[in-house]
């Protein structure tokens, strides 16, 4: 039996449908950019990389570009439309994994592949040079994470994941996909998955409200009970789109049909659907659809830090139910209920 992991998990959303990600034309097929099969040659590769040895660059590891070409005698590596077409097509659907375009040289890529057949000389050696160093960032993103867990915790006993960015450029002069690669380095559980899911509805559906009622914390209430808080709940829902009647007619009574719509809601967040109006419910109410999107972002990004291979049997605790799961083969044996917090 392959061992166990204790996994904690700070997720509140739970799944949503998506769709399909389609195969997009490339930025040079796009811009109707005349085919380029050599961007540079390998003696321009090596006078450029000695240069930027003695200057500041903004690239983000160029010990591994200069050993990388150094071990290729600096032969080009992205030479063929569709290796580059390949990367790039990842770098611009890098936001549904929850990352950042802009941190893989997004921007200048985007316009100096936009134009390869009118690019000077320098540019498309520079050009060359950037889309290393943009795969060897992504690799490392999407395999270990953006940030390292054992910094930002004191104690973190879960060993961290290995890239080895020179072994994935040497597979990609091989031959091999750029995409198959890059996806090899991502989180394959669902949980996982269902956050990019989540993400992807987020991203495409907007999350930016007009209006956020806020609700105040309080004692809590049960369906029939009488509260000066309800109306705000029952407008709340409405703004999220669960409550589908006129809020300014609820009164202070906790009604069936806001009730209904608040369960609607619990459910949706990976809350206990009791129909409780507890203050972990009126916290998760007054998140808002950006908060929630951010929310989704560090998720991600946490799962990223987790071994690829979690095990056969594990544990994951949903903090905002106070719920633990112990999953085996796949399928979840046991739930119990849990206390959070420290008193």
């Amino acid at each position: 039996m392959k061992r166990s992991l204790l996994l904690f998990l700070f997720f509140s959303i739970f799944f949503t449908a998506c769709k399909n990600e389609e195969q997009k034309e490339g930025v040079e097929e796009r811009n109707e950019v005349e085919e380029i099969n050599a961007l540079t040659e390998n003696d321009a590769i090596e006078d450029y990389l000695e240069d930027l040895e003695d200057a500041n660059s903004n690239f983000y590891d160029l010990n591994s570009i200069s050993e990388f070409y150094k071990n290729r005698d600096f032969a080009p590596l992205w030479s063929n439309r569709e290796l580059r077409e390949d990367l790039f097509r990842n770098i611009e659907n890098v936001e549904y994994e929850g990352l950042f375009f802009e941190d893989y040289h997004g921007e200048q890529l985007h316009q100096m592949l936009s134009s390869l057949d009118s690019n000077s000389e320098e540019q498309n050696l520079a050009t060359e040079v950037l889309l290393t160093d943009s795969f060897i960032r992504l690799a490392h993103d999407l395999g270990k994470g953006k940030l390292d867990p054992t910094v930002i915790y004191e104690i973190w006993g879960t060993p961290t994941n290995t890239v080895e960015p020179l072994e994935l450029l040497n597979k990609i002069a091989s031959g091999e996909s750029v995409s198959d690669l890059l996806n090899s380095l991502k989180p394959t559980h669902i949980v996982y998955q269902g956050l990019k899911r989540s993400l992807r509805e987020y991203r495409e559906n907007g999350f930016k409200e007009n209006s956020t009622t806020q609700i105040t914390t309080g004692k809590l209430v049960k369906p029939g009970e009488s509260d000066e808080r309800i109306p705000d709940i029952a407008n709340r829902l409405y703004e999220l789109g669960y409550f589908k009647n006129d809020p300014d007619s609820i009164g202070t009574t906790y009604t069936k049909k806001v009730q209904a719509a608040l369960e609607d809601f619990q459910q949706d967040h990976g809350l206990q659907k009791d129909g409780l109006i507890g203050n972990t419910t009126i916290e998760n109410l007054n998140h808002t659809k950006e908060d929630r999107y951010h929310q989704l972002l560090i998720n991600m990004e946490r799962w990223r830090w987790f071994p690829r291979d979690i095990g056969e049997h594990y544990i994951i605790v949903n903090i905002p139910d106070y719920q633990l799961n112990v999953i085996k083969d796949e399928d979840t044996v046991q739930n119990h209920k849990i206390m959070v917090g420290t008193e």
